[in-house]
């Protein structure tokens, strides 16, 4: 089992400085460099290099919250209330649908009160007040993307959808597309150093000795040498993930070969 603690122990070994006995408490210009910055130094390597330790997919969810409205007849001056933090003000304009077998409610949303709080007008009524988790999308302005979804938990970087032939875009806590029913493979955030693969492991420490060898040194001699051998290992994280995968190929029916 591998521990944050021994993270940053590895890193101040290369720096050549003492070690800390525990992580935010130990009262130490080191042990104040590396409780404030280790998380954000990890996830930063993380989201640069792109590991199959952190790789994923899942399929993707419209909303997972419940919403109330106060009303499910056709209307204006209709309140949405999601069951957690879901609107931002430039959802003014967009729509709401109701989802699922015999679903037919859709509203636009015409005023933004806060995260969880819009007003609507329903054009179509609504079979319940109470729409559960999924069971209502909202569609974004514009015609280019027909659906939004909720990023996944622990969301880092995009990779790709399942069905590659539709395109994406992030836009805050959401990526949008045409796809139904999205499958995203994506990077998350694996906080526990247990599950880094070595060369993620050794990436790590190297960002932290770099980050750290100038408050830490003064010395910019090192600084040159924890930077460079934070590179190689970036790349050699990176070349061990790609090493790792085989690109799917398919022959079309239409494909021709050796034709005389």
């Amino acid at each position: 089992m591998t521990t944050a603690l021994q993270v940053v122990n590895f890193a101040l070994d290369r720096l050549g400085v003492p070690v800390i006995t525990t992580l935010g408490s130990d009262g130490t210009k080191q042990d104040d460099f590396m409780n404030r910055n280790y998380a954000d130094i990890w996830k930063e390597v993380m989201r640069s290099a792109g590991v199959n330790a952190t790789r994923s997919r899942v399929q993707l969810k419209y909303t997972s919250m419940a919403l109330t409205l106060s009303s499910l007849a056709v209307g204006t001056g209709v309140t949405a209330t999601a069951a957690a933090a879901f609107f931002s003000a430039r959802d003014v304009g967009a729509i709401l649908r109701e989802t699922g077998s015999g679903a037919t409610g859709v509203a636009t949303i015409t005023a933004y009160t806060s995260t969880t709080i819009v007003t609507v007008e329903n054009t179509v009524a609504w079979t319940t007040l109470t729409p559960a988790a999924n069971a209502w999308l909202l569609d974004p302005l514009g015609n280019d993307f027909a659906y939004a979804y909720e990023l996944p938990s622990g969301f880092l970087k995009a990779i790709e959808l399942d069905d590659t032939m539709y395109s994406y875009d992030i836009e805050g806590t959401r990526i949008l597309t045409s796809a139904a029913d999205a499958v995203l493979h994506f990077w998350w955030y694996e906080s526990d150093p247990t599950n880094w693969d070595p060369a993620l492991l050794q990436a790590v420490i190297a960002k932290l000795a770099m980050e750290a060898a100038w408050p830490l040194t003064e010395k910019e001699s090192v600084v040159k040498i924890m930077a460079a051998q934070y590179a190689d290992k970036l790349k050699e994280a990176m070349g061990a993930s790609k090493g790792e995968r085989q690109a799917y190929s398919r022959v079309l029916a239409t494909d021709l070969s050796d034709v005389r």
